[in-house]
């Protein structure tokens, strides 16, 4: 394997260690910060989701990488979507769950971009 193949698998790596920390936080964080919201259903199942599915699909994605591509995808049009909708329920922008939001986008993005170069898997010789 050549030296750029070598440096995009590290990077690819980095990466998915990156979104298992990001994913994380949200996975231990949403049952706290959730108790007691029942306004805006929406919002509570794209945080429920968001939460369930970062940490669980960057590991997935260091053996199958387009399956969590797919599901990080999902999330991440998932989130837009709520996001575009809060404006609709008179709720404020939150400047934490905005930037939570946006870490699960660009982690999304990135491994499409991956993907999409076909750069070398994660744990394969």
């Amino acid at each position: 394997m050549d030296e750029k193949a070598q440096l995009r698998r590290f990077n690819l790596r980095c990466l998915l260690v990156a979104g298992m920390l990001l994913g994380g936080l949200p996975f231990i964080e949403a049952p706290l910060a959730l108790h007691g919201i029942v306004a805006a259903y929406p919002t509570l199942f794209a945080a429920i989701f968001n939460g369930l599915s970062v940490l669980p699909a960057s590991a997935y994605a260091f053996w199958r990488r387009r399956i969590a591509c797919i599901w990080l995808s999902i999330n991440a049009a998932v989130q837009i979507v709520c996001w575009a909708g809060l404006g609709h329920t008179g709720r404020q922008f939150d400047p934490v769950g905005i930037a939570g939001i946006c870490g699960s986008i660009a982690l999304a993005l990135c491994l499409d971009f991956m993907e999409f170069r076909r750069w070398p898997a994660a744990l394969r010789d």
